[in-house]
């Protein structure tokens, strides 16, 4: 008996030891509801800094909003709104928006998480690969070009180019043509280019124009502007040709996803 009374007592100590921190902790309560210390300081982080809410006229007046939210909260809930067919749909629509978000966020990290492992293991390039690429490949250039869908077009831009018309008057020239793009590409190193372009564009002598190249794009014609060796003790080099040699196995495994699983462009504009 001795004992359930003293497990009685400390049972209503720790009860009453927990209201009263309750009740420091309750700055307002709102029919059934509390708002907390935690609560408010919770959305004054959200709010952001501001000297005013840490005042004492601040902190009443923004614990004034909070109230007035909270009774505009209870109020829909009791509201028939919650029950009506358009609330009911809007919710319907958020979720499914939301199920899609959460679906895509999935994709993305699955991805994310599936590229680092293949960085890890298939993708993974050696000091002495980079050394035995940089010894082979060791110069970057530089070129203006113009691409288009139509040969016809590609030909009459050649010609221009050729009689001595500059990139850039032919970018004026065709602006407003969404079948002709025009640009200037910064120093690549070979293996950061289409193998179509790379092939000629190293070839070629400095301020010579070649084309027409076709490639998935369309038909290039180009304009070398430079070429010149890199450093290949630089770390920023080598950490681009790191790159360029785990780009070239991965499209090299692309390749035998390709033959894996069947892929088929159905759209004639795309072909």
């Amino acid at each position: 008996m001795k004992q359930i009374i003293i497990i009685l007592s400390v049972g209503v100590f720790l009860f009453s030891c927990q209201n009263k921190s309750r009740t420091k902790n309750v700055l307002a309560k709102v029919g059934n509801t509390y708002i907390t210390q935690d609560y408010v300081e919770e959305k004054t982080m959200e709010m952001g800094e501001f000297e005013y809410l840490k005042t004492k006229i601040g902190k009443k007046q923004f614990l004034d909003i909070l109230i007035n939210e909270r009774l505009i909260k209870i109020a829909s809930e009791n509201s028939d709104i919650k029950n009506s067919k358009e609330y009911k749909e809007n919710i319907r629509k958020i979720e499914k928006e939301l199920e899609k978000k959460l679906k895509e966020y999935k994709e993305v990290m699955l991805t994310k998480m599936w590229i680092e492992k293949m960085r890890e293991s298939e993708l993974k390039t050696s000091d002495e690969e980079i050394k035995s690429y940089l010894k082979d490949n060791n110069t970057a250039v530089s070129f203006e070009q113009v691409i288009t869908t139509d040969y016809e077009m590609a030909g009459s831009i050649l010609l221009e180019v050729k009689k001595g018309t500059g990139i850039d008057k032919i970018a004026q020239k065709y602006k407003d043509n969404e079948n002709v793009v025009v640009n200037k590409i910064p120093p690549v190193m070979k293996g950061e280019l289409m193998p179509e372009l790379e092939d000629m564009v190293f070839k070629m002598r400095i301020g010579e124009v070649g084309g027409i190249v076709k490639t998935k794009l369309g038909y290039h014609i180009i304009k070398k502007l430079s070429q010149s060796s890199v450093n290949a003790g630089s770390k920023e080099i080598q950490e681009r040709v790191r790159r360029i040699i785990e780009k070239k196995k991965f499209d090299s495994y692309i390749e035998k996803l390709q033959q894996k699983y069947k892929v088929e462009v159905l759209n004639e504009d795309y072909k």
